[in-house]
């Protein structure tokens, strides 16, 4: 008779190491107010919608962050679009206590 440990799967002794593409929970940032960019085409605001979640990947600027609409859904291969957003017009969406 065969034991049943041939048909279970293997665990890992330790847990995998976090992936490269994973989320940090202090970048995601929740839209206060609608902010439509400028109508050239050229503009690099981001335009959004109060209560949409930004992922913020550059916080140097004075005045402006740079990031991405975080939308929380299986990623695809389309390239989220990266712009400009005044940083008064958005908060982080975790405290740290």
């Amino acid at each position: 008779m065969e034991s049943d440990s041939e048909y279970l799967p293997k665990i890992p002794k330790r847990l995998p190491l976090r992936p490269e593409n994973s989320v940090s929970l202090d970048k995601i940032y929740v839209c206060l107010y609608n902010h439509d960019a400028t109508t050239t085409e050229d503009s690099h605001e981001l335009e959004f919608q109060c209560g949409d979640l930004l992922y913020i990947i550059n916080t140097d600027g004075p005045n402006f962050y740079v990031g991405f609409k975080y939308e929380i859904r299986p990623p695809t291969d389309k390239k989220p679009r990266i712009g400009l957003v005044f940083k008064d017009y958005i908060t982080p969406v975790f405290e740290k206590i």
